[in-house]
């Protein structure tokens, strides 16, 4: 399935980690990704399973702590949302073109 490759990839080449998302009655209901960017900036992905079509959020957010508001949610710098496999595709590095076989016969 391309899900499994793709957060495969997400995991092992972007450096995400993952942890399951689970509904009220304690059922797997999609993944949670994370990983720390420098300058202190966390980028989090949501993807919920097959029922909910994928559904993928993504967004990176301040890793700062205000003693004067110690509970206010952290500011996101940037938020996305859509399908797995558009989110997926933007954070992963590019990968280098692969040779292909000469086509000419003058190449060879």
């Amino acid at each position: 399935m391309m899900e499994d490759e793709l957060l495969q990839r997400l995991r092992t080449e972007a450096g995400y980690r993952a942890v399951p998302l689970l509904d009220p009655d304690g059922y797997f209901a999609g993944l949670h990704l994370h990983r720390f960017l420098p300058g202190r900036v966390i980028d989090v992905v949501q993807v919920w399973n097959e029922h909910f079509d994928y559904l993928t959020v993504r967004a990176q957010l301040e890793d700062s702590f205000g003693a004067a508001v110690p509970f206010a949610p952290p500011a996101a710098l940037h938020r996305d949302s859509g399908k797995f496999a558009e989110v997926a595709v933007q954070l992963l590095p590019p990968r280098p073109a692969s040779r292909s076989w000469p086509t000419n016969p003058a190449d060879t």
